[in-house]
């Protein structure tokens, strides 16, 4: 008898597996009530569940992770030249958040651009060092590939121009509401919930597929035709709208229908 609530960041596994489909309606059907976060997760969950009672409220801004510090200070201290431009590839690093479109979106760009990888990997990195050398972008990365605790991660987001989030599948990400915290405009490409962030805001650049040309036209057209002072504004707005307070007030409100 005791009303329960689950937060979906996905209805469908990004990796399938055996079981997958079992395990997942199981799931559901132990749940009063849902929150999605955003529109492709609410139309995984009705095609899985079609008599769901949800709310849709977006993923909050993360805001755990202390201030921004200047960025000469966080280039520094993480070795990045200070006349680069830098795009950010941050968190757990798997198949389909897609750095192998960013290395080869960024072997198509000058040598002025550079990208920062940093996060954990899912598997083997190899594949991806095998991709750098053949690509011959190995002066335009810097890799961090390890664990990144939270009193690092402002060093990340402070010394980059944009976070990059080459995704060939998405839902919604928390990366963006890291990045989002510390004001930091996104590269994106066109998947699941990615839109609803970065263009419908204006919170930076999305490419019009998840492929390389199109991603390193998106990085060309961020950082020498846009006015990012316009994401920054954009960013400002949403920081307000997406609080934790009225994520809470969302489920409060979801429980008493149920």
């Amino acid at each position: 008898g005791v009303k329960s609530v689950a937060i979906l960041d996905n209805a469908v596994p990004h990796e399938k597996r055996i079981g997958d489909s079992f395990l997942t309606d199981y799931f559901l059907k132990a749940y009063s009530g849902f929150i999605v976060m955003s529109e492709a997760v609410e139309k995984d969950l009705l095609s899985l569940k079609p008599d769901a009672r949800y709310a849709l409220l977006p993923h909050p801004i993360y805001d755990h992770f202390g201030e921004k510090i200047d960025k000469k200070q966080a280039r520094e201290k993480l070795g990045i030249p200070l006349d680069k431009k830098v795009a950010l590839f941050f968190g757990f690093i798997r198949k389909y958040k897609g750095l192998d479109l960013a290395l080869k979106a960024l072997a198509l760009l000058p040598d002025d651009y550079l990208l920062v990888v940093a996060g954990e990997i899912y598997g083997d990195f190899k594949e991806y060092d095998k991709l750098i050398d053949e690509l011959g972008v190995r002066n335009k990365v810097r890799l961090f590939v390890r664990y990144v605790p939270d009193w690092e991660t402002p060093y990340f987001f402070s010394a980059a121009d944009a976070c990059i989030l080459p995704y060939k599948s998405a839902t919604q990400s928390g990366v963006s509401s890291i990045a989002l915290s510390f004001d930091l405009p996104m590269i994106a490409t066109n998947q699941g919930g990615l839109k609803e962030i970065v263009w419908e805001k204006g919170t930076g650049v999305l490419a019009a597929r998840a492929e390389p040309r199109a991603l390193a036209d998106a990085c060309l057209k961020y950082f020498e035709k846009e006015d990012r002072a316009r994401f920054l504004e954009n960013i400002a707005k949403l920081k307000k709208e997406r609080s934790w307070k009225n994520f809470a007030l969302g489920i409060l409100e979801l429980s008493e229908i149920l």
